[in-house]
């Protein structure tokens, strides 16, 4: 389809504009939500691991420098504050020491599966 841009008001190019740039970012959003689904548990936490080695870090640190990094990036793409779109998620009906537990068994059972 090709559009002759030389016949187009200002106002028609603008819109245009806004209309490539909003599609762009879609476009942008479906490989990184497709590259996403591509990875299995046990790739990424190779891979959280290979960065915490090579920064010489923690897993921790890995997993919230990243989080920061795409918080920012998706909140200065789509002028989003973060904060105040999950004010709140983060409160938990479960007490700590049942988060703790549950943690626990998730991580044996998941040692278990790799040992074979």
């Amino acid at each position: 389809m090709k559009i002759d841009i030389d016949k187009l008001t200002e106002a028609e190019l603008i819109d245009l504009n806004h209309r490539i740039v909003e599609r762009l970012r879609f476009l942008n959003q479906m490989r990184a939500h497709a590259q996403m689904l591509e990875f299995r548990e046990e790739s990424v936490v190779n891979r959280i691991g290979w960065l915490a080695r090579r920064l010489h870090t923690s897993k921790k640190k890995v997993i919230e420098s990243a989080i920061e990094a795409y918080a920012s990036r998706i909140g200065k793409e789509q002028e989003l504050d973060v904060f105040q779109e999950t004010c709140g998620v983060w409160r938990r009906r479960e007490s700590p020491t049942h988060l703790v537990k549950t943690g626990r068994k998730a991580f044996r059972n998941s040692m278990h599966r790799r040992r074979g």
